[in-house]
């Protein structure tokens, strides 16, 4: 099925129709899970698993970092979706959420359209993973 194009596209875009109706049923899993309540965890303990995983690397999280761990930690929903470009710190900030969130009871799950990701989730977040099929 053709993509609609951006300005710099020369070249026409495809995808499966396969791939664009699971696309699909994973936004609305996520629109459904978004509106289930979630963690809400008190600020000092996000700032202490943020700080906690500074140390661990040996620098600070960056400002985004901290922001992800922040939105995920207490934002109150049952579901988050972190998009970054590679190297940007995802899996440092998912990794501190999942400690921060694991220590008040909850389980982390992750998800990704690639098996890659899902295994650096698992091998480097400590986030049980799989893709999504």
């Amino acid at each position: 099925m053709p993509l609609l194009g951006s300005g710099a596209v020369h070249e026409r875009a495809y995808a499966t129709v396969e791939v664009l109706a699971t696309e699909q049923a994973i936004a609305a899993s996520i629109d459904r899970l978004a509106a289930q309540p979630g963690p809400a965890i008190a600020e000092r303990d996000v700032t202490e698993a943020v700080l906690a995983k500074g140390e661990e690397i040996g620098h600070r999280l960056t400002p985004g970092q901290w922001d992800v761990v922040e939105s995920v930690c207490s934002s109150g929903r049952a579901v988050e979706v972190v998009v970054g470009v590679a190297g940007s710190g995802k899996t440092t900030a998912l990794d501190a959420a999942t400690a921060a969130l694991g220590r008040h009871g909850y389980r982390v799950l992750g998800a990704s359209t690639s098996g890659q990701a899902a295994r650096t989730l698992g091998d480097e977040a400590h986030i049980e993973s799989r893709t999504i099929t």
